[in-house]
């Protein structure tokens, strides 16, 4: 399956709650396309990783530390974008929160305001500040700017808890309103909104009508996707928190910001609301530096037998890390080529090509399995199978160190291990991303894929997988919640 492909150098992006999640991802994707990208959060730490991840591939970024539901922080993030870039085109609102699961009747007060200052007042802010600075620019053929604002398929399916009821909802109402300031399009922009469209893209249908997600009996009613119902499991009518995310991982509300008219009312903007639907199915894992911490020091302690950097360490040791060679032994070792009882010898000659004299013993000092399994991940994809995901490991990896691999992970919460030793490729050559697809028995765009190296993330994105560029552990776990 091919991914989007969309041109947008020398435009400007801003995109809000970039510090993480699919504000990360969406700001990563705007500078592949070419476009210079301005990103705001709260969290500085996150933000700042997600400029330095957007600057990576050579456009302008800058992260302004900013609270969507104050307007005076708002106003001066869209000043940035127009003042260091000289316009605005295209703005993405993701930021959002959602608090601890609890009965709407034992939530506080303080919670709720919050929850509806972030979720409903902040997305407005954005959305109208966006539009004044769109109105500058030139009125083209795709309009003078584009807004999508990230909502969630629970506000359609209220929850019994606080978190599924109130910051869906809120999202929901905030986007209606927009909806309704924006008016209708015309058929010239509605055109050209649908030609916009992903093919990964699948409309939800009616989902605000419970007769449409259930029938009488109980029984969830399958929805139609590219002409064929997939076979859905009879279950009484109660969603949960799976369910909402096997649906849909957001909503995509699309606005075209067109010209002001001298007629027409209230119905000024003309655009068009659009629900979309990335939904995942599989969930797919990278192994070092997600599921078990990194093996960074392992290479630093190397790295000073021979008073050189871990850099120059790792382009000796593992060769390029952005793309696969025919002949680096670290590379045809984790294709299945290449005993590890060989790897010291034939690695000699890149090792004399950097200066570096080896000792003999390196690369059993970075293959001794001196790590830490990061637990609290691997149950939280144990829940995930138990939920109805489909679970699998896609891992760069040695034949003879899969046993050690199985001893020191429970691989049992995994429905498939896709290991590069195995397969004859590695990440980030595209066989791989093509033969996990297929073992994981899903399309391409109903992946998520969680790997904390830019290069394989760059891969899987190109093979048509949603993706999650891994900083720790926390970020892994909070990307689950959101």
């Amino acid at each position: 399956m091919g991914t989007m492909s969309v041109d947008f150098s020398g435009e400007v992006a801003l995109v809000t709650g970039a510090a993480g999640g699919m504000g990360r991802a969406i700001a990563v994707a705007f500078a592949r396309a070419g476009a210079n990208v301005v990103m705001g959060d709260v969290d500085a730490d996150g933000g700042h990783e997600t400029e330095r991840l957007v600057g990576e591939h050579g456009v302008g970024a800058v992260f302004v530390p900013t609270d969507v539901s104050d307007a005076e922080q708002v106003r001066a993030l869209v000043a940035t974008a127009v003042d260091r870039f000289g316009a605005l085109h295209n703005a993405v609102n993701a930021a959002a929160i959602e608090n601890e699961t609890a009965p709407l009747h034992e939530c506080g007060d303080d919670q709720f305001d919050r929850m509806q200052d972030i979720n409903v007042r902040g997305l407005f802010l954005c959305t109208k500040h966006e539009i004044v600075a769109m109105l500058n620019n030139d009125n083209g053929d795709d309009g003078r700017g584009r807004i999508v604002n990230i909502a969630s398929t629970n506000s359609f399916r209220p929850q019994p808890r606080i978190d599924e009821f109130v910051s869906p909802a809120t999202q929901s109402t905030c986007v209606h309103r927009i909806e309704t300031c924006c008016g209708r399009a015309d058929a010239q922009c509605r055109n050209r909104l649908r030609r916009a469209r992903h093919s990964h893209q699948r409309d939800l249908p009616r989902v605000d009508r419970h007769t449409d997600v259930a029938q009488r009996n109980g029984a969830s009613r399958p929805q139609r996707r590219r002409g064929r119902c997939p076979p859905q499991p009879t279950r009484s009518f109660r969603n949960t928190r799976g369910d909402c995310r096997r649906c849909a991982v957001a909503l995509l509300v699309g606005i075209i910001v067109h010209s002001w008219s001298p007629a027409g009312g209230r119905c000024r903007l003309p655009g068009e609301l659009i629900i979309v639907a990335a939904s995942v199915r599989a969930v797919i894992w990278d192994f070092g530096g997600v599921l078990i911490t990194p093996i960074t020091h392992a290479i630093d302690d190397v790295a000073s037998w021979h008073g050189t950097t871990m850099v120059e360490m790792l382009d000796v040791l593992m060769g390029p890390r952005e793309q696969s060679t025919a002949d680096h032994p670290w590379h045809r070792a984790e294709r299945g080529e290449l005993p590890i009882a060989d790897m010291q010898t034939a690695v000699e000659p890149w090792a004399r090509a950097a200066g570096i004299s080896l000792r003999g013993d390196e690369y059993a000092r970075l293959l001794r399995g001196d790590f830490d399994v990061r637990d609290a991940v691997i149950d939280r994809i144990g829940r995930l199978r138990e939920e109805g995901y489909i679970t699998a490991m896609l891992t760069n990896s040695f034949r003879e160190f899969r046993p050690t691999l199985e001893e020191r992970i429970d691989t049992s919460v995994f429905d498939v291990v896709v290991d590069s030793s195995e397969v004859g490729h590695r990440k980030p050559e595209p066989q791989i991303y093509e033969i996990a697809t297929e073992m994981v028995g899903v399309d391409a765009g109903e992946v998520l894929y969680f790997d904390d190296f830019a290069a394989n993330i760059d891969g899987a994105a190109a093979a048509g997988w949603q993706t999650v560029h891994v900083t720790g552990e926390s970020h892994i776990l909070s990307d689950l919640e959101r």
